[in-house]
């Protein structure tokens, strides 16, 4: 399964989903700014006291810059859980989608390794019928025709195992290709 590029691409799009909702998880947070003020005064009793700042002044509080309940946060942060989900699903299905299309082309293959034996079969058959045909027809006991017809049915025996050797090849490439070995990345 590790070398589908579907797998892979789910597996770096289930990993930005979580990256995106441990976003939204901090998001839920509320905006708390800390403030700190600092500033020199003097007091005096008429406009010509004041000569010097002697006096210091410090001061903090905390500022809410929105809501503190944080609902559409909060909503947010369950969408993006919701989307986490939802791609793990589709991971499973997909890697059982996978699963589903290597046995049905190993089947296949095993069909086709079958047929290659039965056709190889066939081919003895018609070697054999063959030596038989013109057997008789040297003897004179049979004609022209069953020579004939004995090569025609050696020469579809040949043709059909041809085809099922062509047919296990393209399986076997279908089967690289659905295990995602058929070509080779870095």
């Amino acid at each position: 399964m590790g070398k589908r590029v579907e797998i892979e691409q789910l597996n770096q799009d289930i990993a930005e989903a979580n990256r995106k909702a441990s976003i939204m998880k901090h998001n839920i947070l509320p905006d708390l700014d800390l403030v700190f003020n600092y500033g020199r005064y003097a007091t005096a009793d008429t406009l010509h006291q004041a000569t010097g700042f002697n006096h210091s002044r410090y001061s903090i509080s905390l500022q809410v810059g929105s809501d503190i309940s944080r609902t559409a946060e909060k909503a947010a942060y369950e969408q993006s859980l919701i989307a986490v989900k939802a791609l793990r699903t589709d991971l499973e299905s997909k890697k059982e989608n996978i699963s589903w299309q290597v046995r049905k082309q190993w089947l296949s293959l095993q069909e086709a390794a079958t047929r290659m034996d039965i056709r190889k079969a066939q081919i003895k058959t018609g070697e054999a019928k063959l030596a038989l045909a013109e057997v008789k027809f040297a003897h004179g006991m049979a004609d022209n025709f069953d020579v004939i017809e004995a090569e025609k049915e050696l020469q579809n025996a040949r043709a059909n195992l041809l085809d099922a050797e062509i047919s296990y090849a393209i399986g076997t490439y279908n089967l690289k290709a659905i295990l995602g070995t058929l070509v080779p990345r870095n």
